[in-house]
């Protein structure tokens, strides 16, 4: 007896079995879960997984939907977190899915905006947002896990011209520029535009006169918490959703 064999003739004891081993959260027959208000409509037995989901992600630290392709398991995860009470939410996955997270979720959670971020940066600007609705922080798992912390590595002086202190137009004050620690010259962009210290820790750059470049490894020891992307929000998100699993047939 070959095991397509031995599952079809035991699949009531093997059924029994499971259920009795792993008993199960949510049973359609048996609970009615309110689902909250959602852009888009579940098609077939999407609605009883989130309402599945949802009280697992409530229940438990960690919840896994294992589907096969086309089943919707980006739509599910994204309804089960809102269904669960999730304000702001990480999201991990593939490189080739970050963009299509970002629309599944503002085309399915009402009121919801998606921020691809490719940097912990990224993720403290986020801060500035309103929390006027649900928030999802839609990372690349290879961005999540590579690259190190840095910041500019620039010399600052007084800004002068004609011999005289430039003063700022608005409040009179004197300011300092960043110049490059290389050749001294003052950094500009591409198009001679000035760089500020702002913009010079946004994206690391190199000097337009000698090459050099204007950033460094940032070696001080983080303050606790650890700057994890998660802990780089105002508050720690509600949940962090990875990637729904894919179950493939015949596995």
């Amino acid at each position: 007896m070959d095991l397509a064999g031995f599952i079809d003739t035991f699949r009531d004891s093997i059924a029994q079995r499971v259920v009795e081993s792993y008993p199960p959260l949510y049973r359609p027959s048996e609970q009615t879960v309110q689902l909250p208000t959602l852009l888009r409509r579940p098609l077939g037995a999407q609605a009883d997984a989130i309402r599945g989901a949802a009280l697992s992600l409530g229940a438990h630290q960690g919840t896994t939907v294992v589907g096969e392709m086309g089943t919707g398991k980006t739509f599910i995860a994204a309804s089960a977190a809102h269904a669960a009470g999730f304000r702001r939410v990480l999201v991990l996955c593939p490189p080739h899915l970050v963009r299509k997270w970002k629309r599944e979720v503002e085309e399915t959670v009402p009121g919801a905006r998606g921020a691809i971020v490719t940097s912990i940066t990224d993720l403290e600007r986020l801060r500035l947002l309103p929390r006027s609705g649900p928030l999802f922080a839609v990372m690349s798992r290879e961005r999540a896990k590579l690259s190190f912390r840095w910041q500019p590595a620039v010399n600052e002086r007084w800004a002068v011209a004609g011999g005289r202190l430039v003063r700022d137009e608005e409040t009179g004050d004197p300011f300092r520029i960043p110049c490059c620690p290389a050749c001294g010259e003052q950094v500009l962009d591409k198009e001679g535009v000035p760089l500020s210290l702002g913009d010079l820790s946004r994206r690391r750059r190199v000097c337009d006169v000698c090459n050099s470049p204007l950033w460094q490894a940032d070696t001080a020891p983080p303050p606790p918490p650890p700057p994890l992307p998660a802990r780089r929000l105002r508050e720690a998100p509600d949940a962090g959703l990875l990637r729904p699993l894919r179950r493939r047939r015949g596995a």
